[in-house]
This record gives structure tokens, sequence and C-alpha cells, in this order.
């Protein structure tokens, strides 16, 4: 596999393969323009159209029942040789904390990971390097399609020797969510609330031409950075993002 590819608009930095299986591949890699890790799930060759159909709706179900376990940015695209699903990474992994937790932090986790998976009727990709944890939140990409593995498999990519005594108490799930990071402030328009995308995507799952366009804009916070949630092809591509833009100079609070 190629170290660097383009993914849509943007060029990708190939980490590691974390699984493989019939017809798609799981795989760390990091954005060039920013430095983000991104769990990408990845077709090739490129699925039938039926298959593809198949994992657009998936993907565009994750606005219609998302959980506090979804990673917040997410892209699905295709070109003419392969389709990926990319979920961005935010958060201290797993695979981090796991070395200086002692055997009674090791066994909340567990616990903690069952109960949230236990309540989530989506497949997950459980593994070290993407389960990841900021203060009162805990994340889990999610997967289109089989799962590869359960929860039971998780332990062992992870060392089994704990410290004694624990070098690390600390259990992230446990702290207050922290309200002042970007990701938890509230979406608004610039005139009015925006809590959620009405008639999503503007009948987005009706059949499109590739030459449209179709532009959701509102903003996060109160005179912070406004998000677009685009679907914004180009001859042979097909990307659907959410993300940033940037506020233009005679923009005010």
């Amino acid at each position: 596999m190629d170290v660097t590819r383009f993914l849509g608009t943007h060029r990708y930095t190939w980490l590691t393969e974390l699984s493989r299986s019939e017809g798609c591949s799981w795989h760390l890699m990091r954005r060039d323009v920013d430095g983000t890790r991104f769990l990408a799930q990845i077709w090739a060759p490129l699925p039938t159209d039926r298959d593809l159909d198949h994992i657009r709706d998936t993907f565009l179900a994750r606005y219609l029942d998302a959980t506090p376990l979804d990673p917040v940015i997410g892209h699905l695209g295709f070109d003419g040789e392969q389709a990926w699903y990319l979920q961005a990474i935010q958060g201290t992994p797993l695979s981090r904390l796991w070395a200086g937790w002692g055997e009674a932090q090791r066994e909340a986790l567990l616990a903690h990971l069952g109960h949230q998976l236990g309540r989530d009727p989506h497949p997950r990709f459980l593994h070290p390097e993407v389960i990841t944890f900021r203060p009162g939140l805990t994340q889990v990409p999610r997967v289109i399609g089989e799962a590869p593995w359960g929860l039971d498999v998780v332990t062992g990519f992870l060392p089994q020797t704990a410290p004694v005594p624990a070098l690390s108490e600390d259990l992230p799930w446990n702290h207050p969510r922290d309200l002042s990071e970007p990701l938890a402030r509230p979406l608004r328009g610039r005139t009015q609330e925006l809590p959620y995308l009405k008639s999503l995507m503007l009948g987005f799952s009706a059949p499109i031409p590739m030459e449209r366009i179709v532009l959701l804009q509102g903003e996060e916070g109160v005179g912070k950075h406004p998000t677009t949630l685009p679907a914004n092809p180009r001859p042979g591509i097909l990307t659907l993002t959410s993300g940033h833009l940037a506020p233009r100079s005679p923009e005010t609070p």
C-alpha cells in the first residue's frame, strides 16, 4: 500500500493496517494538512452500484441516529478504484491509557465499554488505537457492514502485565464533560437556532446528478466557526463531508 494517498481532496499518510476482511480493510491514517488521525474503512476494488447505495445509506443514517459514541467528523467518498469511510480519531486512545492503569482500572474500563456497547445497536471497530477518551466522553468508530470482532478481543491487543501500584487511577469517562471544547458547542444559524437538520440534505436520499452541489450551513456556537455539511462531487468522485468553513471578513458575531 502507498505510504501517502489522496482520498477526495486531501492527502493522507498511511500509518498501519488494523484489520482486513472480505471486500474491505481498516487502516489508521493521518491527514497531512493538519495531522488529524483517521480510521479509514476502504473497499477496494470499488463495490457495485448496489453495494455503494447501501454504504451511502448506512453512512447517512449516522446523522439520524447519532450517539455520543460516534466520532463527530466523518467522510464518505469513492473514485473509480475504491470507496472509503473516514472517521476522525479525537482524544486520548485506549492504547496510551492502558499502560498506566492497574487491574482495577482495567476492569472498570471493560465494564464501562460493555455497558456502552450493550445499549448501542451499531457495529463498532473495537481497536485500542481508535477507542478514544476525553473528559466525560468515550468514542468508538462505527463500521459499515459487519464488525471484525467483539469486545472480548480488545485486551488481546494490549499488554497483559499491569503496573503495581497503578501509575494512574484517572478514569476519563467519570469526569464532567468539558463544555468549553469546540465539539461541545451547540449548532446555531446566523439568526435562529438550528438544533437539527431539517429535511436531511434537501432530500439527499433521492438520486442526484454528479454535477449538483448541495450545501447546508450553520454556525457552531455564537460567533464561532460555521460548520458545513456538503455533498461536493467532482466528475467521477463523490464525497460526503461534515467539516468547518472559516467566516469571511465582512461577517461579525
